[in-house]
């Protein structure tokens, strides 16, 4: 919800400013939404962005469909082991 991973070919810079166009679905009532995001971490295949507006509507919208629900569920693992959950 309040952001995401990107994999990109190209360095970029942490917090720079950047508008990711996500490219959904026909079924989505939003074409082609343009969220303005920052960079807040680079990483081996890309980079993390933090969106400027918590929770857009396009992003909102896209984790609510059941296409990334069932996909969720399939990456799921098994529940860590309580003993150890950071802070125990």
């Amino acid at each position: 919800m309040s952001g995401g991973s990107i994999k990109i070919g190209s360095d970029l810079r942490v917090l720079s400013r950047v508008q990711v166009a996500l490219v959904l679905p026909a079924r989505f009532s939003h074409a082609t939404p343009v969220i303005s995001a920052y960079v807040a971490r680079r990483h081996r295949d890309g980079v993390g962005v933090e969106w400027c507006d918590f929770a857009p509507q396009a992003v909102v919208e896209l984790l609510r469909s059941p296409a990334v629900r069932r996909r969720e569920h399939l990456h799921r693992t098994a529940p860590a082991d309580p003993a150890l959950r950071h802070g125990t």
